[in-house]
């Protein structure tokens, strides 16, 4: 396991980060393909939601407009566009995208990202995990 900032998390790291902060437990299947919570597992290919359901872990794709959207809009995270502008030329440089979400009145959670989702789903993590996330090793290889 890696500890990362959770605006460093980015693809299958981020996806998974998202997974464990809405309750997804990493999954044991025994021989006759029943799932069982395993918090022993750091990182499976299956994974058990709340209710017991079996889930394989590369359909859960959070990073698709249709799963996370709708999980960020219950979570109540807006976002919003900052455009830059370079010094040099004033030639329009991509600006990021900047997630902000309360866990009550006193407390609000930034973060940032390439595009809309990826910011919202930090934030999202942000807010259920912490700043600092541990993630598999594996998984913070294959998204850079």
């Amino acid at each position: 396991m890696v500890k990362l900032d959770c605006l460093d998390l980015r693809g299958d790291a981020l996806n998974w980060a998202v997974a464990k902060a809405v309750g997804f437990k990493p999954a044991k299947i025994d021989k006759w393909k029943m799932a069982h919570p395993d918090e022993s597992l750091k990182h499976s290919r299956y994974y058990v939601d709340d209710n017991g359901y079996q889930v394989q872990f590369s359909k859960l794709i959070f990073l698709d407009w249709i799963i996370g959207g709708p999980l960020c809009e219950r979570q109540k995270i807006c976002v919003r566009y900052e455009g830059r502008y370079r010094e040099q030329g004033g030639r329009f440089r991509p600006g990021t995208w900047k997630a902000t979400a309360s866990a009550d009145a006193s407390d609000s959670f930034v973060a940032t990202g390439d595009t809309e989702l990826e910011a919202k789903l930090r934030c999202l993590v942000f807010l259920k995990l912490g700043n600092v996330v541990e993630v598999p090793e594996e998984l913070v290889l294959c998204s850079d």
